[in-house]
């Protein structure tokens, strides 16, 4: 593109060339405009190209606009995208929805389904027939394979934006019709799962191998009902700050947040879990304090097999909380009014909806974690469905 500028001064005239440059680097895209001066100057021609530098200056003629293919929310519905130019989303093979970085860039939306080889981050996985759901026939497996899009990669987000299976076998908590099966991950694989996932995520290590599979196995001969899933695939290199640490199923990044056991509230609660849910510890948090979730109901946000502790306030230790449990590290201090600190504290039954307030937990163990453990048979325990908790970071409290 040619623009022309006509600069009048002393009775002359004389045309300036503007050529834009477009230019693509790697993921980066950038308009430089560049003068172009005639080849033959005047002492006026000198002293209006440099009341043109001055005007640069003030109005600069170079501006970068840099895409660098960060997540975006495009136009359509229950979607996330990446920033991308128009060449890289086609060669991507997704779908404009929307534009980003300023207009510059647009809101590329990538999408597989059953069967795909997964290489593109921010990929949407669905079901057929997606934004719809569907009703299996009879059984069906639908099988993901993210792949390692580069050696640097250590690690795999998945978000569940919206999963909807069958629930467990009411009779012992087992994924019986239908389940959620995840293979190739570094060290312990997490569980079947199924139920309403909606709003959960989690993080899966490579390890040494390059690629995890996702297999979503159905059945409609079992449960006839509609199905539904839509999960985001972030692939995070191995020295990303967004890494969490090794052993961390879920991993929560904010001063404040609610907490769900997969599946929640699904009765009875999923048998066979063994998790470790971790939390980034805020720049002067000194300790954390989990709750019982704001807007459920007290008697039903925390219920899980076994008998409430005795000691409500704390938790307990041993055969109290042997099958069914959440492990949070509690006080490393001695508790206000005497007695002895508790490091290793287990949390089952209806633990935080006892009687009397308040209703938490403090914790001032570093690293914050909390372990969610479930036995194979929840057969008995059928009204249990597990636990919505909230956690906030606080700052230490004041000594002397």
């Amino acid at each position: 593109m040619r623009i022309k500028k006509q600069w009048n001064g002393g009775g002359s005239s004389l045309s300036f060339g503007l050529l834009v440059l477009y230019c693509v680097i790697e993921s980066s895209m950038c308009y430089k405009i560049n003068k172009r001066a005639s080849s033959s100057k005047t002492a006026l021609d000198n002293f209006q190209e440099n009341e043109l530098d001055r005007s640069s200056r003030l109005f600069p003629l170079f501006s970068i606009v840099r895409i660098s293919n960060q997540p975006c929310v495009p136009d359509a519905e229950n979607s996330v995208g990446t920033c991308f130019t128009n060449n890289q989303c086609r060669n991507a093979g997704g779908v404009v929805s929307g534009v980003c970085a300023s207009g510059f860039g647009v809101c590329c939306v990538v999408t597989a389904t059953c069967e795909s080889v997964v290489t593109q981050n921010n990929t949407n996985i669905r079901n057929r027939d997606f934004p719809n759901a569907f009703t299996p026939g009879g059984l069906e497996v639908c099988n993901v394979r993210l792949q390692k899009p580069n050696p640097n990669v250590c690690q795999l987000r998945l978000d569940f934006i919206q999963l909807q299976l069958a629930t467990a076998d009411p009779t012992n908590g087992q994924c019986m019709a239908d389940r959620l099966s995840i293979n190739g991950v570094s060290g312990t694989a997490p569980p079947n799962l199924c139920g309403d996932l909606s709003g959960q995520h989690m993080y899966l290590d490579y390890g040494s191998s390059d690629r995890i599979t996702l297999s979503v196995i159905t059945d409609g001969a079992a449960i006839p009902m509609s199905r539904l899933w839509n999960v985001r695939a972030t692939f995070i290199e191995c020295n990303s700050l967004l890494r969490a640490p090794d052993g961390c199923l879920q991993y929560f990044t904010t001063a404040t947040a609610q907490v769900k056991m997969m599946g929640y509230p699904m009765t009875p609660h999923l048998a066979d879990l063994d998790y470790t849910v971790c939390v980034r510890s805020e720049d002067g948090a000194g300790a954390i304090v989990w709750s019982p979730c704001q807007g459920e109901p007290i008697n039903q946000a925390f219920l899980m097999s076994g008998d409430a502790p005795a000691d409500g306030a704390m938790g307990t230790i041993g055969p109290m909380c042997d099958k069914d449990y959440v492990l949070i590290m509690t006080e490393s201090e001695v508790p206000a009014g005497g007695g002895t600190a508790k490091m290793d504290d287990r949390y089952c039954g209806s633990a935080f909806a006892t009687d009397t307030a308040p209703h938490m937990v403090r914790s001032i163990a570093k690293p914050f974690i909390m372990r969610v453990k479930t036995d194979e048979v929840e057969e008995g325990d059928m009204m249990n469905s597990g636990f919505c908790l909230a956690y906030r970071q606080e700052p230490p409290r004041p000594t002397g």
